[in-house]
């Protein structure tokens, strides 16, 4: 993955959204992800999860009441890295 690559998935907000879900691993349901911050508007939230998902990084999650979408293991291994270069970042 190019750093234009990571730039432009930054600007989306999908790193902060495999963040999200790597600290939160029982999901966050479309419609919340949606109205979050984490989201830029809700073009952007549905490009996001429908990335992720074609990516095969997020699945949906078991609930009872709602649909939710969590990491899958491929995503929690993206989102480790990308913690990874964030704290290199910081240094």
């Amino acid at each position: 993955m190019s750093l234009n690559s990571l730039v432009m998935l930054e600007h989306g907000g999908v790193c902060r959204l495999l963040a999200f879900l790597l600290d939160h691993p029982e999901g966050i349901a479309r419609a919340q992800y949606r109205q979050s911050p984490l989201a830029l508007g809700s073009r952007a939230a549905d490009r996001d999860h429908l990335l992720l998902f074609e990516a095969q990084l997020i699945h949906a999650v078991d609930h009872p009441k709602k649909l939710l979408f969590g990491l899958t293991e491929k995503g929690k291994q993206v989102a480790l890295k990308l913690r990874e270069i964030a704290n290199l970042l910081k240094k």
